[in-house]
């Protein structure tokens, strides 16, 4: 685990950012590996601006902590009731962000909820499940 806290004032706007981000059901992974994930504004469907994207980015790879995942190594950044992460190789190449809740209730609940057609397959990140 990584002990580097999040400073206040970037926490607050990492909020932001979450809360203003469409966060899109991962459906091919609703079985396996239940997620939600955004995408940069210049991507198909994606509403998460180019310096938003590698704010948020930054925060994973300077502030997260590495944790295996399969044969991965990811790196995760917990805020609030979800982890955070990318699978791109740098903070700068970032196009989309993936997060699943820390909950196991709340995963289960997102997943039940997708499969019923009672939750959208994108949701703003404000949103509750």
């Amino acid at each position: 685990m990584n002990n580097k806290q999040l400073p206040p004032e970037l926490l607050s706007k990492l909020r932001t950012v979450i809360a203003d981000a469409s966060w899109i059901f991962a459906k091919t992974y609703a079985d396996t590996a239940p997620h939600e994930y955004c995408l940069r504004l210049d991507m198909k469907h994606g509403d998460v601006s180019f310096e938003n994207m590698i704010l948020l980015a930054n925060a994973i790879w300077e502030y997260g902590y590495k944790e295996r995942y399969g044969t991965y190594i990811q790196t995760y950044l917990e805020i609030d009731d979800h982890k955070y992460w990318s699978m791109d190789p740098t903070p700068e190449k970032t196009d989309l962000i993936n997060r699943a809740p820390l909950k196991q209730e709340d995963t289960d609940r997102m997943v039940q909820l997708w499969k019923s057609g009672k939750r959208p397959t994108a949701v703003k990140g404000s949103e509750r499940f």
